[in-house]
């Protein structure tokens, strides 16, 4: 199941960096593309159901802060230079590609080290 998992990521992650790189300037088309490639991974994912309502409250959760720590850093500290010195919209499906991919690397590591 694992490797399944694993491909599936991968080519969510193709996906999304695909559609960042196509169409940067159009924040809103990037999030909404990106949270749509981010369900199509839950439909084919093989977890089950119960996992995969915990994983997406915890994306959630993980996302919204992560979103909004960088936000608030970026606008005190000024270390990045963004649009109107706002944190670009389509970070949300950022931080929840980084969740999913701690999460995949968690479960591969753990098969690897048993």
């Amino acid at each position: 199941m694992i490797l399944n998992e694993v491909l599936l990521f991968f080519i969510l992650i193709i996906l999304c960096l695909l559609n960042i790189y196509y169409n940067y300037n159009k924040e809103l088309l990037v999030l909404i593309v990106n949270l749509l490639l981010i369900a199509i991974y839950f439909i084919f994912s093989k977890r089950n159901k119960k996992i995969k309502k915990i994983l997406f409250v915890a994306m959630i959760i993980f996302s919204v802060c992560g979103f909004f720590n960088e936000n608030l850093i970026i606008k005190n500290t000024n270390l990045l230079k963004y649009k109107n010195n706002n944190t670009p919209i389509w970070l949300f499906s950022a931080y929840c590609i980084f969740f999913l991919g701690s999460i995949i690397t968690y479960d591969y590591v753990s098969i690897l080290i048993k």
